[in-house]
């Protein structure tokens, strides 16, 4: 489960920004930005991503599994947009049932 939500990370991080995380020419350097990245910080590096989805997508390609999201139902929830419920709280709205 923690490699798939890496993957979804990895996955986010290319449509909000447009291009690949890792882009390097070979397995030797994919291997050797593994082996030396400590952890993310996407505010320094994407200063127009929303910081609400520049953290999930970092929680998603923490290098230590067990701080990931534990399921990609917690990531769907936790982008902007995600707790329709919340969404609709926030809008002032009565939520209903449908």
């Amino acid at each position: 489960v923690q490699t798939d939500i890496y993957a979804l990370g990895l996955v986010l991080f290319e449509l909000f920004t447009g291009r690949r995380f890792h882009d390097v020419a070979g397995l030797a350097q994919l291997r050797e930005r593994h082996a030396t990245t400590a952890s993310v910080d996407l505010s320094a590096t994407e200063p127009i991503l929303d910081p609400a989805i520049a953290r999930v997508i970092e929680r998603c390609l923490d290098p230590e599994p067990r701080r990931r999201p534990a399921s990609c139902a917690i990531v769907a929830a936790s982008l902007p947009g995600g707790d329709p419920l919340a969404a609709a709280i926030a809008a002032g709205e009565t939520p209903s049932p449908q």
